[in-house]
């Protein structure tokens, strides 16, 4: 595996930490259209960055040191994916400029019947504002992968614990007549890679969000004082934000390497990326509420960072199953990887 990064994934790293700055005020959803980063996973030959896995990673991970208030997995990084995936170049093009907005949701919910797509679909990140959404859906011809318009489903906002933008859609439409984007085995190959990217982004936002959970707390120590002395000069502090690090460390390393075993192509990648998953999930959540424990009394008020920090790295760790849903899942990949 290479482990120098491109030119190329320097730029977008660097693109998005200046758009999620560690400190400061996150970029809205225009100014990250303009930035162009909506381009991401768009190939190039459809106006896109033609970004892949690593892009995604450093991307993702920018995103959650900077606490971001855009949803770039949902309304970037899987939608292009998919559009692409799909040959949708035209509705591509329009994403990668800004002027389409795209939610993407992976989750089971639609149903086609009769000519017509209906059903209910809650916490769909993203969707509020959106022109489209790509999404899976059941019926007679088994599963598809549907392109919608939003324009004729009732979308209502509802936030996610943590404020990231979300909405509940209930829909009962006439099916369009280019709304299939794939089918059959298509359909599930393309869920299959959406998942990945979906997964993959998780653990990389997740390492970025524990880096910024560990940049606050080792700030705070030093200026606060109890007992007549910093908090940092008590050595069992220390030791607990020494092993925040190491936490977050270990989120980094497994993440980015779930992203070369993808990116080449190793028979193990998903197992690697269910492990990647499973550690940022519990390392994730112990490194969020220690960072709360060691702010105190502070730690939980909902003007401070640290506490959207926290919520940050709890919503992540629910993303892809939460813990015993991540267990099941890894167990069940290593037992069919050995036959």
């Amino acid at each position: 595996m290479d482990f120098e990064i491109s030119e190329e994934d320097r730029m977008l790293a660097d693109l998005a930490e200046r758009l999620f700055p560690p400190q400061g005020t996150s970029a809205d959803a225009a100014t990250v259209a303009e930035a162009g980063l909506y381009a991401l996973t768009v190939p190039e030959d459809a106006g896109g960055f033609g970004g892949g896995l690593l892009s995604v990673w450093h991307v993702a991970r920018a995103a959650g040191r900077g606490l971001a208030g855009v949803p770039l997995t949902q309304t970037a990084i899987l939608p292009g994916a998919l559009l692409a995936a799909s040959g949708q170049d035209t509705l591509a093009q329009g994403l990668a400029a800004g002027e389409a907005r795209v939610a993407a949701c992976l989750d089971p919910g639609l149903t086609v019947a009769g000519g017509r797509v209906s059903g209910q679909l809650s916490d769909i990140v993203g969707a509020e504002g959106a022109d489209w959404l790509i999404a899976p859906a059941d019926g007679p011809e088994g599963r598809q992968l549907l392109l919608l318009p939003l324009g004729g489903a009732d979308v209502t906002p509802a936030p996610l614990f943590d404020g990231t933008p979300a909405a509940r859609i209930a829909m009962d439409m006439d099916l369009p007549g280019d709304a299939v984007l794939a089918g059959g085995n298509a359909a599930e190959d393309a869920l299959t890679l959406a998942r990945r990217l979906l997964w993959l982004a998780v653990a990389a936002e997740t390492a970025g969000a524990a880096e910024a959970a560990v940049a606050e707390t080792a700030a705070y120590l030093p200026d606060r004082k109890q007992f007549g002395q910093r908090l940092a000069d008590f050595q069992a502090l220390r030791h607990r934000l020494v092993d925040m690090m190491i936490a977050a460390q270990e989120i980094h390393a497994m993440s980015l390497h779930a992203a070369m075993a993808l990116g080449a192509g190793a028979v193990d990648a998903d197992v690697v990326l269910e492990a990647a998953l499973l550690k940022a999930a519990l390392a994730g959540r112990r490194v969020g509420q220690e960072a709360v424990q060691l702010h105190g009394g502070v730690g939980v008020t909902q003007e401070y960072r640290i506490s959207r920090v926290f919520q940050r790295l709890t919503r992540l760790g629910l993303a892809a199953g939460g813990v015993s849903g991540l267990t099941q899942r890894l167990a069940g990949r290593e037992a069919r990887l050995l036959g």
